[in-house]
Formats: structure tokens, sequence, C-alpha cells
């Protein structure tokens, strides 16, 4: 049970974020707080969902084109891969497409971003 008063008021909870350091919070709680209209906040999504989409677009085009290339390079006798390769060569280039996908899209998401919010809105997320 509590002690206060019950006439006291607590403060609120958006009150208390915005006194204290919250530390690593999902950037859906952050933009729900930004001040941003529905039509900028669904720009804003789109924006970051550009950098899963360029992603899973490269892993696969790396994973595929990877195995391809050492079934064709074992076929015609010119190398001749080590043992697992057909395994780990096309796993390893797939997460390596998929790093540099994600960055792609970061940079196109980046730019998208900038053009919806303006100026203005990203500095409210450089906080």
């Amino acid at each position: 049970m509590s002690t206060a008063p019950l006439d006291r008021t607590e403060p609120s909870a958006a009150a208390e974020a915005k006194s204290k350091h919250v530390g690593n919070l999902s950037s859906t709680y952050l933009l729900a707080g930004a001040g941003l209209s529905d039509e900028q906040k669904l720009q804003v999504a789109l924006c970051r969902r550009q950098c899963w989409i360029r992603a899973a677009q490269c892993s696969v085009v790396a994973t595929v084109t990877s195995y391809a290339a050492l079934l064709l390079a074992r076929s015609t006798r010119a190398l001749k891969p080590p043992h697992g390769s057909l395994l780990y060569v096309p796993l390893s280039l797939g997460v390596l497409g998929g790093y540099l996908g994600s960055v792609w899209g970061g940079h196109e998401g980046a730019a998208m971003m900038a053009a919806t919010l303006g100026l203005d809105g990203m500095r409210r997320f450089q906080r």
C-alpha cells in the first residue's frame, strides 16, 4: 500500500521518460513520441523496411550465384573445390550479401527519410 496522500498526483510516464536517460528503446516507441503525422510515420517505417528488403534480395542473389559458380567450376574440372565448400562458400557469401544489402538499403532509406521529414525532422532523431 502506498502512504502518499490521495490528492498528490504522480508524474506521468512521458514526463519521467523526458527527465532521465532511457537507454536503448525500440524505434517504434521513439517514433510514437516524435510528434510526426501518421503519413510521416508510415514513410519512416517504409524507409526502415527498405533496409530489410535489400538485405534479403542481396543475400539470396549472393547465395544462389555462388553455389551455381561452384557447381559450374566443379563440373568443368576447372577447379576442384575443397570438401565442404559447396555448403560453406554460398552460406558465407549469403551472409556477406545480406550485410552489404542492408548497408545499401540503409543508404536508400536515409535519402528517402530525409526527403520525407526534411532537415527539421531528421534533427528529431539525432538527439
